[in-house]
């Protein structure tokens, strides 16, 4: 049995309660004079309403009470993310992010930061094309999201171009069972001028590893732009079941593609569905390499709760999918990402977790390439609204590889 009480618990923290009707035990009623007042270290806890956006340099857990009843609509973006303290990160869990008006880099934005986004829906600007997700010299991780970027302007002079579900800069990504969305171009106006149709994931001069997710580019009157994946001067990896898909509205599927000298790759592993677009009739252009082995994936089920934590009162089953047999394993736990994201050449896929201050296990998978076991309840009580990370990784003899696992992030309350 794996016992959580071997790690240093990071329990030193205040917590502040915000509720837009002022209810019992609040503290505040919007979540700005919160993140004023908290320290980095503390956590929020948002009740169902809509609340205004927000700027800070702080790292905090902020968490709502679901994506369906609890929104935050900035009037330039939602919720913006600034120069993380370093090992230091910000969690955002169980919101509705939109971008306002004013929004011209997108509704979430993460510069020079660390981002952990859990159970939130996240969209661009109603009336100008911008993406759902930014991030620029940052990591983010990512887990049961949708990233819908803004359909581009009504007026062509504002946005061209549909926003981006997510766009990347000069940053990291790891995404496990999210959606990526492009917004949809048009042709406007008595002038008939035509806008882009926007791209699922832009990833520029950065890498992303996606798990189990879904990348869809927008449509629009143009057959290009508008792919599911655009990865120039950087490198894609998605792995998924047969369950998982990738499609263009316009451009190619899958567009990889240099930049300033810097090749950009994607590879698809597994049985991932790789669809033409409905543009233009393309899968790939560029160094795309589809049919690579398989990540392994890693999961707890349980009863989910509104805000998207699971139940700790109920009974929960971590299983790791690591896909060969018989073959040893090792399994991660704490609660911080890595940063430094290591890598050797005999190894598919990053190192998700902090290995320095994780809880490690080695074990053997059972005939079905499978390893799984309960979590007792009321053992996770310790640790409510405190995100978990989570990795494993099966050495394949076979291949002569070690292939690693998303990283599995969940939080647990009553």
């Amino acid at each position: 049995m794996l016992n959580l009480a071997i790690l240093v618990l990071p329990l030193l923290q205040t917590t502040h309660v915000v509720d837009a009707s002022s209810g019992p035990g609040s503290n505040f009623t919007d979540i700005p004079p919160a993140v004023a007042v908290a320290a980095s270290g503390d956590t929020i806890l948002v009740r169902a309403g809509t609340y205004a956006g927000f700027t800070t340099s702080k790292t905090l857990r902020v968490i709502g009470a679901g994506a369906g009843v609890t929104t935050i609509v900035g009037t330039t973006a939602a919720v913006e993310i600034t120069q993380s303290a370093a090992g230091q990160t910000f969690l955002l869990a169980g919101f509705e992010c939109r971008g306002g008006p004013s929004a011209i880099y997108a509704g979430v934005v993460v510069n020079y930061g660390n981002l952990t986004l859990l159970d939130c829906e996240v969209h661009g600007s109603p009336i100008i094309g911008i993406p759902a997700l930014r991030a620029d010299f940052s990591r983010v991780h990512a887990s049961r999201c949708t990233f819908t970027g803004s359909p581009s302007a009504t007026l062509s002079i504002l946005s061209s171009t549909g926003g981006a579900g997510a766009f990347l800069r000069d940053s990291f990504l790891s995404a496990e069972r999210c959606t990526f969305q492009g917004g949809d171009g048009f042709t406007i106006g008595p002038g008939a001028n035509i806008t882009l149709a926007g791209i699922g994931l832009s990833v520029g001069e950065s890498d992303a590893v996606l798990s189990r997710c879904n990348v869809y580019g927008g449509s629009g009157p143009v057959v290009w732009n508008g792919h599911a994946i655009h990865c120039w001067a950087g490198t894609t990896r998605i792995s998924g079941t047969a369950s998982n898909t990738c499609q263009g509205g316009e451009g190619a599927t899958l567009y990889a593609a240099p930049h300033l000298g810097v090749a950009g790759t994607i590879s698809v592993h597994g049985p991932v569905n790789v669809l033409p677009s409905l543009g233009n009739n393309l899968t790939t252009n560029g160094p795309v390499t589809l049919g690579e082995p398989e990540f392994p994936w890693l999961e707890q089920t349980g009863s989910a709760l509104p805000n998207g934590a699971l139940n700790a009162a109920l009974p929960v089953t971590v299983t790791y999918h690591g896909l060969v047999a018989n073959a040893p394993f090792f399994f991660l736990f704490g609660f911080t990402p890595d940063y430094a994201l290591p890598s050797v050449p005999a190894q598919i896929g990053p190192l998700l977790v902090d290995i320095q201050t994780a809880g490690l296990v080695f074990g053997t998978l059972d005939g079905a390439g499978q390893f799984s076991f309960p979590v007792p309840t009321g053992v996770l009580a310790p640790v409510f609204g405190i995100p978990i990370y989570s990795q494993a990784g099966t050495f394949d003899a076979g291949l002569g590889l070690l292939r690693t696992s998303n990283a599995n992030i969940e939080r647990f309350s009553l």
